[in-house]
């Protein structure tokens, strides 16, 4: 079964922080990249501190589908304002997998959303399980066959994983700071606090798309229903066809 989650009440959105820019990587940093074992993100629940695990958190697609989008939540110090968030946060745009990054803020409420989105137009090879289609900007691939069975089998580690990495510069060796820490301060004055304790974000949100197949499957099932609502509304073909079912005159 296709999952999709997606966030709500964009319209509150005080203002979008730009795209990640070419030069020095800011402080805090999120990115994704490619990884090798993880979690999968369709069961993934509860919340999770991006100091952990070396500031990685590893995850595959079981979804079924290309995840086109992907979304990270937090709260962070209420009232900052767009220079605080524009030269504090970074995110790597583009990555491995996406086009575009970038933050929205709510300075009400203090809520902060990650978004990587933007992607090229498949090129027919996402749903093979051969593809990691690492660089190519088209989404990221599903896991499919056995290895939904044995994920993280370093036979499988190929296609379907990524992480979220949340360590200066995206990186997961060497030397690791990362700016996700309750004493961070704004890079705009240099004295604004950024966050209100440790930072803890919500498990990853994230839009996916059926493969092909599944489409027509659905498509063709619409279709279906569609006739068989028309042969039970009788043989009136004067009525125009609308997607608001009737209400039934039934007591």
């Amino acid at each position: 079964m296709l999952h999709k989650r997606s966030l709500s009440g964009c319209a509150a959105i005080a203002f979008l922080a730009a795209s990640a820019w070419a030069g020095t990587v800011h402080d805090p940093a999120a990115g994704v990249i490619d990884d090798n074992f993880s979690f999968a993100i369709s069961t993934f629940t509860g919340t999770f501190n991006p100091t952990d695990n070396g500031g990685k958190l590893g995850l595959y697609n079981d979804t079924g589908g290309i995840i086109t989008a992907l979304f990270l939540h937090t709260t962070i110090a209420r009232n900052l304002t767009a220079a605080d968030i524009n030269s504090s946060f970074t995110c790597n745009s583009p990555n491995p997998y996406f086009l575009h990054c970038g933050f929205d803020y709510i300075g009400s409420t203090g809520d902060l959303t990650i978004s990587f989105h933007g992607v090229n137009p498949p090129d027919g090879d996402e749903f093979t399980g051969l593809d990691p289609q690492t660089g190519e900007q088209e989404g990221i691939p599903p896991i499919v066959g056995p290895c939904l069975l044995t994920p993280n089998d370093p036979a499988c580690g190929k296609v379907g994983h990524f992480a979220f990495v949340f360590n200066d510069n995206f990186q997961t060796t060497g030397v690791l700071t990362n700016g996700w820490v309750p004493g961070t301060l704004s890079s705009a004055d240099g004295t604004t606090l950024l966050f209100n304790g440790q930072p803890l974000f919500d498990a990853p949100q994230f839009t996916a798309t059926p493969e092909p197949g599944s489409l027509l499957l659905l498509g063709g099932g619409i279709l279906a229903l569609a006739g068989l609502s028309r042969r039970i509304g009788g043989t009136d073909h004067r009525l125009s066809w609308s997607v608001v079912p009737r209400q039934s005159t039934a007591a």
